[in-house]
């Protein structure tokens, strides 16, 4: 079903569409899941002595949900933002700018966070 075109110009399926797509629905419902206790573990925490919040950020069961929330997170904005870049942007040097300023944005945002989050665990 491809137009001649097409076979010409060498266009057509990447051949990683589907994992991509399914990889990325898999990180949104575990984010969906994720997302309400973060918010929750939030509110409870709020306005604690730091070292309290440090104690219950310790536990397994507060820090390792909150480090996977951060990553799915970031991954799931980078590739958000990736398929927008791809989408909106027809001028291939400015998509090209945008994505390594986007890959570039997403590794900051990841390495702080990781970082808070190791500095308040130990």
């Amino acid at each position: 079903m491809r137009t001649a075109l097409g076979r010409v110009l060498g266009l057509g399926s990447a051949r990683s569409g589907t994992d991509d797509f399914v990889k990325d629905r898999i990180r949104a419902v575990m984010l969906l899941v994720l997302t309400p206790y973060v918010i929750g573990t939030g509110i409870l925490l709020f306005g604690r002595p730091f070292d309290e919040v440090s104690v219950a950020l310790r536990s397994p069961l507060t820090g390792l949900p909150i480090g996977v929330f951060i990553v799915f997170s970031i991954l799931h904005m980078r590739l958000g933002m990736q398929t927008i870049i791809e989408d909106y942007i027809h001028h291939a040097g400015m998509k090209l700018a945008l994505t390594m300023l986007n890959i570039v944005f997403c590794l900051t945002v990841g390495v702080a966070c990781t970082f808070a989050l190791a500095r308040l665990l130990l």
